[in-house]
């Protein structure tokens, strides 16, 4: 009985790996920041569908997207271990699972409104089935890659309202921008791997050099200004403006120590910053709408 139950265990920690909880659960909340900014009434069953359907979709995607990547997984260090590379689990298993969270995930969210699912199974196509063979082709994955990145918040306002709205559509704008500092830090950080792989996805060519750091620099500039849009045509108030500025100047700042010396600590801080800036700068907005 003991062996079963472990048995059971790896089984279910096995599959659980291949949705990615972490990233699913960073997707949801950026899901349910949008909901909560764009809703006249909150709607308890609504807002769990978003989550619980928003969960399945994206782990059904990044199921997805690791079945398409089992040759370039097997070859970086940071991937090799993964559940389909070490067969694990078999790749026709993951496609049942995968089609089977997607479906299940589709059906919860057409509950909430059409345009919801819609917009949704859009994101898990762009991100599933154009992304992720693009990132063999070169950077051009990186620009592609953020749109499905960036929708979260506005299917949430779209969940919410059954439209789209101004506010959640400039989060969505928002996050599109971020992703590029972000992204391309982590590809500064992971380039030597990425090779091993065939992938280039820094923006010169998969340099580290300074036409890469440069076009850190101008994504991180450009998230600076984008983030007081909102607070310009008055939709937020001062306190998210202050804060959504610093945290976008925090990342400038390294992204101009990056180009100055191309030093990979301060991809690190960039990288860093990221992750820190896009659930304050979501978390400050809802607090300004109090």
């Amino acid at each position: 009985m003991n062996t079963l139950s472990i048995s059971y265990k790896t089984i279910f920690i096995n599959y659980l790996s291949l949705i990615k909880l972490r990233l699913s659960l960073l997707v949801c909340f950026s899901a349910g920041i949008g909901y909560w900014i764009d809703c006249k009434t909150f709607s308890l069953i609504n807002f769990s569908l978003l989550l619980l359907g928003g969960i399945l979709m994206t782990g059904g995607s990044n199921a997805i997207n690791q079945i398409i990547e089992i040759p370039q997984d097997a070859l970086m260090e940071r991937t090799s271990n993964r559940v389909l590379p070490t067969l694990k689990i078999s790749k026709e298993n993951a496609v049942i699972f995968s089609v089977l969270l997607l479906a299940t995930g589709f059906l919860m969210l057409i509950k909430i409104n059409l345009l919801t699912a819609l917009f949704t199974l859009l994101s898990s196509i762009l991100y599933s089935f154009v992304y992720t063979p693009l990132k063999s082709k070169g950077n051009i994955s990186v620009y592609i890659g953020a749109i499905p990145g960036a929708l979260p918040p506005l299917i949430g306002g779209i969940a919410a309202s059954g439209t789209i709205h101004f506010l959640p559509f400039m989060i969505f704008c928002l996050q599109v921008i971020w992703q590029f500092p972000h992204f391309w830090a982590i590809s500064w950080i992971l380039n030597d791997d990425y090779g091993k792989a065939g992938y280039n996805l820094l923006p010169a060519n998969g340099l580290r050099d300074r036409k890469s750091a440069l076009q850190i620099l101008i994504s991180s500039a450009l998230l600076s200004f984008a983030g007081l849009i909102p607070f310009l045509f008055g939709f937020t108030g001062y306190m998210s403006a202050i804060v959504v500025f610093l945290l976008a100047i925090y990342m400038l700042m390294y992204s101009f120590f990056l180009l100055e010396s191309l030093d990979m600590r301060f991809a690190k801080n960039i990288m860093y910053a990221s992750f820190v800036y896009l659930p304050i700068s979501q978390i400050i907005l809802c607090l300004d709408k109090l």
